[in-house]
C-alpha cells in the first residue's frame, strides 16, 4: 500500500507537470487510492509494475532534499534540461556564502513550480537548448549552465537577484570568472551592498 501522504503531494503538483512523469490513466488510480475507493484488478496490476516503480522515484525525490540524488531522477526523466541561476554559479564555486531556496532550470517540456519540503523547483520551457552552453557534473551526472549561460538565462528567470549577484561576481573577479570581462562590465550601479535576506537567501 502506497503512503497516502505521498499520493496526496503528488496531487498537489500542477498536472502539466506531474503528467511528465504519471500518465493520465495513472493518476487516476492515484485519485481513486486518496479517495478510498476500489481498485479494478487491472490497476492493481498498475500498481505494482511501472506506476509503483514511478512512486519510489518521487518518494526519494521528496525525501533527499538536501542531496542532488531525488533531483538528479526527476531531472532525468525530463533528459533535455539544465541547472540554472544562483545554483548553477554556486557549482561553478561562485556561492559559498548562500544557500539557494530556488533552484532554476531550463528545459524543453515544463513550465511551472515544484515545492518540495525546502526548496523549490521552478522551470522554464523554452524550445531548444541546442546552443546553450553547459557543464556536466561527472558524479551526478546533472547538468549547469555555464557562467556566461548563467547571465543569458536571466531573459527567461527574470530574476534580477541573480544578474545582481552575477555582476557583483564579475567585478569582483573578472577573468577568474569569465574569459572576456569586458564584454560584460556595465556602468558601476549607485551601490553595492546587497541585502540577501529580502531574496530569501
Amino acid at each position: 500500500m502506497t503512503d497516502i501522504k505521498l499520493l496526496q503531494k503528488i496531487l498537489s503538483i500542477d498536472e502539466s507537470l506531474i503528467n511528465t512523469i504519471i500518465k493520465p490513466k495513472q493518476l487516476s488510480i492515484i485519485k481513486k487510492q486518496v479517495l478510498g475507493k476500489k481498485l479494478t484488478e487491472n490497476e492493481k496490476r498498475y500498481l505494482r509494475g511501472n506506476l509503483r516503480k514511478k512512486f519510489e522515484l518521487l518518494e526519494v525525490l521528496w525525501n533527499n532534499t538536501d542531496n542532488s540524488s531525488g533531483r538528479q531522477q526527476l531531472l532525468n526523466n525530463i533528459d533535455h534540461y539544465y541547472i540554472t541561476g544562483l545554483q548553477a554559479l554556486k557549482y561553478h564555486g561562485f556561492g559559498w556564502y548562500y544557500e539557494p531556496k530556488i533552484i532554476e532550470i531550463i528545459n524543453t517540456r515544463l513550465e511551472g513550480i515544484i515545492r518540495l519540503e525546502s526548496i523549490t523547483l521552478k522551470f522554464f520551457r523554452v524550445r531548444s537548448i541546442n546552443h546553450s552552453k553547459v557543464t556536466i557534473d561527472d558524479i551526478t551526472g546533472l547538468k549547469y549552465a555555464s557562467i556566461e549561460q548563467i547571465i543569458r538565462d536571466t531573459i527567461y528567470t527574470k530574476n534580477k537577484y541573480t544578474e545582481l549577484v552575477w555582476n557583483n561576481m564579475l567585478k569582483r573577479y573578472r577573468k577568474q570568472f569569465v574569459e572576456d570581462p569586458d564584454r560584460y562590465l556595465k556602468e558601476p550601479s549607485e551601490s553595492n551592498i546587497v541585502d540577501y535576506s529580502i531574496f530569501g537567501v
